[in-house]
């Protein structure tokens, strides 16, 4: 499934899933990030196993 972009919104959220494990991605400012480098979360969510390897 994929979403137009202009059909995206500031601070929508999706989970990405990798080999690695799970990460979840925020749209903040106009791209895609990481949800734990947008917001501070607890350290077991800052802790997803994928959230790594989302940027390689």
């Amino acid at each position: 499934m994929s979403i137009p972009y202009d059909d995206v919104r500031e601070l929508d959220v999706f989970m990405v899933e990798l080999d690695s494990g799970v990460c979840l991605m925020q749209f903040y400012h106009q791209r895609w990030r990481r949800a734990n480098d947008v917001r501070r979360w607890s350290p077991e969510f800052n802790s997803l196993a994928g959230c790594p390897d989302v940027f390689k």
